[in-house]
């Protein structure tokens, strides 16, 4: 009786295994599993990336579409004006970070005032030696002492005899006396004059000095400008990336190959950023899935490169494709692990289709 039981429970098991078609092949060069079917690996609700009315819908339900693909517009002009904007900004940010005339300006300002400093100071010492110099004060006194002493000895002499010196001799020797008197005067004065002058030539070169000052505050205002012109114009030049990117936004394109399955928004209405605007089922890459008996292996066939087999139109055909996904579990009934491939499915055209059966040919490692 007992042996009994223990054949009816083996035949049941076989049963289970023969009937869903889940046997899998020993080969000399690899595994295969008999019968695997597709499933689809993604189903995307595409979502809008900016707020706007919707001006076209590109791609209707049955569309397929390759990854990047236009799918629905929203209405751009806002968008294409700030960009406009935003190049016109930049084109005078440009000009004003380039352009070199107000530096050009401030640093000739700043050489010319130093030559005038220079030049006034060469004036100022000039003028300080001669205020100075009182050498010809001090030969206009020994020649106002010479011709005051001969004045003197005239004027003895005709004392002394009445026709030793004549008037006419006299006035002249008074005459040179009084003119040495007023040279005395004007040396004096000329000294004067120059001490003056250095004096106004000292104020002017502090003066030009202080200019010096002004003008290369000036440069460096003019340097800073530079700097800061340079700061807006990089502003300004992402200034025209983000509104370069706003207006991409208004296109929204398929994140992955596949095909329409649902339009949610239509011509004309609103849609809010995040807010989804079709459905995406991703035909590019399917997933196909079968059973593996446990002894077959187990995670090290992660990453194995496959084939599917499949009929399609009465011809046999094989895509390539990968191991992602070997179960830990292992079913206590059947002892086999469910596995995972994923199959790439080529455009255009798509020829693979979720649901197909087929057999799924491991490479040997």
């Amino acid at each position: 009786m007992r042996h009994s039981r223990l054949g009816l429970l083996t035949l049941l098991l076989a049963g289970v295994s023969a009937a869903s078609g889940l046997s899998a092949d020993r080969a000399g060069k690899g595994v295969a599993i008999d019968s695997v079917y597709l499933r689809l690996i993604d189903t995307v609700d595409v979502p809008a990336l900016s707020a706007g009315v919707v001006d076209e819908i590109a791609r209707h339900e049955g569309a397929r579409v390759s990854r990047g693909n236009p799918l629905v517009r929203l209405d751009a002009a806002d968008a294409e004006l700030a960009l406009e904007r935003a190049k016109l900004d930049l084109e005078a940010a440009d000009e004003s970070a380039e352009g070199e005339s107000k530096l050009q300006q401030a640093r000739a300002a700043v050489d010319e005032a130093r030559s005038m400093q220079e030049r006034a100071r060469f004036e100022n010492d000039i003028a300080k030696k001669k205020g100075t110099n009182d050498v010809s004060v001090r030969a206009a006194l020994k020649s106002e002492a010479v011709a005051t002493s001969e004045l003197k000895r005239a004027q003895a002499a005709r004392r002394e005899v009445r026709d030793s010196v004549s008037d006419n001799e006299l006035d002249h020797l008074q005459l040179t006396a009084d003119k040495a008197t007023l040279e005395v005067e004007q040396a004096r004065h000329d000294l004067a004059v120059a001490d003056l002058t250095a004096r106004m030539k000292g104020a002017e070169e502090a003066g030009l000095a202080a200019l010096v000052k002004r003008r290369q505050a000036e440069l460096l205002q003019a340097e800073e400008d530079r700097r800061v012109a340079k700061i807006a114009q990089r502003a300004k030049a992402n200034a025209v990336r983000t509104a370069e990117r706003e207006l991409t936004r208004r296109t929204v394109r398929a994140p992955v190959a596949g095909e329409v399955v649902s339009n949610y928004r239509q011509v004309g209405e609103w849609v809010e950023p995040g807010e989804r605007v079709l459905r995406l089922v991703r035909l590019d890459r399917l997933r196909a899935e079968g059973f593996l008996p446990a002894a077959d292996g187990g995670r090290e066939l992660m990453g194995t490169a496959v084939k599917f087999v499949v009929t399609i139109d009465g011809k046999s055909r094989e895509f390539a494709g990968r191991v992602s996904f070997v179960s830990p579990e292992i079913d206590p009934v059947n002892e086999q692990v469910l596995v995972w491939a994923e199959i790439e499915n080529p455009e255009p055209g798509f020829p693979l289709r979720p649901g197909l059966r087929g057999k799924l040919v491991m490479s040997a490692k």
